[in-house]
């Protein structure tokens, strides 16, 4: 795997990430 790959393999990671920490936040702010 070339620097390339890693660091969009990286950033997909991370989307990934803040999307799910997204809905958890949308989810705890409806239970409040």
């Amino acid at each position: 795997m070339n620097d390339e790959e890693y660091q969009r393999s990286v950033e997909v990671k991370l989307g990934k990430l803040k999307a799910h920490l997204d809905k958890i936040k949308k989810l705890y702010v409806e239970k409040s």
